[in-house]
């Protein structure tokens, strides 16, 4: 009786210091055995009951750090449209909404495309590691290729294979710029209205882009529009002579208030 007594013994001082896959061999039938078999069936629970608390950890731990993840994206996010909305110069907000958003992305490419309202077309309003031939080529309508399907749709879309992609029509046709391997592209929309697309192209890191990309930059691809809607009504205030300085004021107050609007955003 000693010996299987002994071997409970050491097998609880084993769960006593951590080793929770201890067990007993049974070796009878008798009230030992028994005992043996509860000590399994308890040693077989408390594991259970640990890796359950281990894994609700993991879990806690991983949603705090997406929640500390969404803070700082949050905090970024209004910097970023404070800087965006406060501009109303257009050739050089174009500019920083690209650098911004491949800033944020990390991207090897970057393009801006806008809609003309008389041709029907998106044309590339600026565009970083893109090739002249295909800023000054590059005419889609709506619907047409990826950046028409996402101005026409006002939905974002991601590609990270565009080999296999048949709405995917490459750009460059020069060996001096990288093939684009992955995308994404996201809709301006301002108040309903399409303004244009923003692509990104290739991250640096070559990982593929993934929802939190989408989620976080068509918050900022919001903020954007407005933006660029409002610089392109200021420009209109600034060179239509037909109209004089009522209609300059008229618009100079107008944007004032929207940039007062955005900036509570």
């Amino acid at each position: 009786i000693a010996r299987p007594i002994n071997k409970l013994v050491q097998a609880a001082k084993k769960i006593g210091k951590g080793d929770l896959g201890a067990r007993v061999k049974i070796t009878s039938r008798d009230e030992v055995g028994e005992l043996g078999e509860v000590f399994n069936e308890m040693s077989k629970r408390l594991s259970g009951s640990f890796q359950s608390l281990e894994e609700k950890s993991t879990l806690l731990t991983r949603a705090k750090e997406d929640l500390d993840q969404r803070v700082l994206d949050l905090q970024m996010l209004q910097r970023l449209s404070t800087k965006i909305s406060s501009n109303l110069e257009r050739e050089e907000l174009l500019r920083l909404i690209v650098e911004l958003f491949m800033e944020v992305a990390q991207v090897e490419k970057g393009s801006l495309m806008l809609w003309h309202q008389k041709k029907k077309r998106l044309y590339i309003a600026y565009g970083i590691g893109i090739s002249e031939e295909a800023k000054k080529r590059l005419r889609l309508k709506s619907g047409e290729g990826i950046a028409g399907q996402v101005f026409e749709k006002k939905k974002p879309m991601i590609i990270n294979d565009t080999l296999r992609d048949r709405s995917y029509k490459p750009l460059e046709t020069k060996k001096k710029f990288h093939r684009t391997e992955t995308l994404l592209a996201l809709p301006l929309v301002a108040k309903g209205e399409g303004v244009g697309v923003i692509t990104l192209s290739n991250k640096v890191s070559r990982q593929p882009f993934i929802r939190r990309d989408e989620e976080l930059l068509s918050t900022l691809a919001s903020h954007a529009a407005i933006a660029i809607q409002n610089a392109m009504l200021y420009e209109q205030a600034i060179h239509d002579g037909l109209t004089g300085l009522y209609a300059h004021t008229f618009f100079q107050n107008y944007l004032e208030q929207e940039l007062t609007k955005a900036s509570r955003y």
